[in-house]
């Protein structure tokens, strides 16, 4: 190629006469100048192309969050604020005493945890023990938790002592 623009260019006729020197030169500068805005049109349109990739990835997550969120909403149990768990452990011990159980122990334990796939689940576990009869102490567990609040018995040991059982409960309520 450049040794034909060579031979074009060292043509006598072409010296001779300016005005064709010119245009010839202007037609090869307008190819090379066509040739590179050319490769530099493919080359956007391959990254607009993966760009338009990525928007629709980060849109079907986008989707997916407001799904799963919309999903945890309808729940009638979802994980409560930080500021809300004081007023739910409160209502726990209030229902142990509403159900005529005599509390024994009481311990905040541990907070947060991460979960296989390295995301964290952010609760507060309690441990709570109380005693009373078989039938209130069913009655409480049976009832266990909060309206609305997010709350899972971990574990749970019940032991008779006297004609009373005496119960101990690990549980956690989760948060956002």
């Amino acid at each position: 190629m450049l040794d034909t623009l060579k031979a074009v260019l060292s043509d006598k006729s072409l010296k001779k006469n300016k005005s064709l020197f010119m245009l010839t030169v202007i037609v090869v500068l307008m190819g090379f100048l066509s040739v590179s805005i050319a490769g530099k049109t493919a080359y956007n349109y391959h990254e607009y192309l993966k760009v338009k990739e990525q928007i629709a990835q980060m849109k079907k997550e986008i989707a997916d969050f407001e799904e799963k969120n919309a999903m945890i909403n309808e729940q009638p149990y979802r994980p409560v604020s930080k500021d809300k768990v004081d007023y739910i452990q409160a209502d726990v011990l209030f229902a142990i005493q509403a159900n005529q159980l005599k509390m024994l122990d009481y311990k905040a334990a541990a907070s947060s945890d991460g979960d296989k796939r390295g995301q964290t689940v952010a609760y507060k576990s309690f441990n709570v023990s109380f005693e009373g009869s078989y039938e209130n102490t069913l009655k409480f567990l049976k009832n266990f938790g909060d309206k609305d609040a997010l709350i899972n018995l971990m574990e749970v040991s019940m032991t008779p002592k006297k004609g009373l059982i005496n119960t101990s409960i690990n549980y956690r309520i989760y948060l956002k």
